[in-house]
């Protein structure tokens, strides 16, 4: 991970693309672990990096939120993809994805890999 990342302030318009698709895609945006998703994914994106190591991120996050660890992070990252509105999920994530609708995409590392390919 680019130590230098948080040197770089993302653009106004980039996070609201980025809250809206996680909303559009079902997720609550008032869960701890969308917001998690959503730091994670603002990271990714700052440290311009093709390939991440998803355990740097948790690092990275880590100096954020100090009384979090990485096991606690991956948990609630997966309680928010576990738990988004189904419905609303399947009605937006081929307008998002551009592919039909695939439930093996909602484990961590394959849908923070494909976001981060919409976003950027």
């Amino acid at each position: 991970m680019n130590r230098n990342c948080r040197k770089f302030i993302i653009e106004k318009e980039k996070v609201v693309d980025i809250n809206k698709k996680l909303h559009s895609l079902g997720l609550n945006k008032k869960l701890n672990g969308t917001k998690l998703l959503n730091t994670t994914i603002q990271l990714i994106i700052l440290s311009n990096n093709d390939f991440f190591v998803l355990e740097d991120v948790f690092d990275e996050i880590i100096k954020f939120y100090p009384t979090l660890n990485k096991t606690q992070i991956r948990m609630a990252m997966k309680y928010a993809l576990d738990n988004r509105n189904e419905r609303l999920c399947k009605r937006n994530f081929e307008k998002i994805f551009g592919f039909e609708y695939d439930e093996d995409i909602f484990y961590t590392k394959s849908f923070i890999d494909e976001f981060i390919y919409v976003v950027n």
